[in-house]
């Protein structure tokens, strides 16, 4: 993944993984704070959009095909898009 990153040019810091579930039998993964980054929660954006403050001003948009994706972009304030908006032919789980 670092070297796709990389070769598209994107920031190692811009993206992020949440391991956290509060099924999980490892105490590990049920740290509160981490079970607050997990979708629906907007916790994991908000803290991207800290990191790069010029995204925020221009406006980020959280792509997804679930509506939990649409509640997670509510959640943290930015703005939605179904994927279809930007590959047509990419089906949507709530279709």
């Amino acid at each position: 993944m670092d070297r796709v990153l990389h070769e598209l040019g994107i920031p190692d810091a811009s993206w992020q993984v949440c391991y956290a579930h509060r099924g999980a039998k490892s105490v590990h993964y049920k740290y509160p704070k981490e079970l607050a980054r997990r979708k629906p929660g907007g916790t994991m954006i908000r803290d991207l959009l800290h990191h790069y403050p010029e995204a925020a001003a221009q406006g980020a948009v959280y792509v997804g095909d679930r509506l939990t994706d649409k509640q997670t972009a509510r959640n943290a304030g930015v703005h939605f898009e179904y994927v279809d908006s930007f590959f047509p032919s990419w089906a949507r789980e709530d279709a």
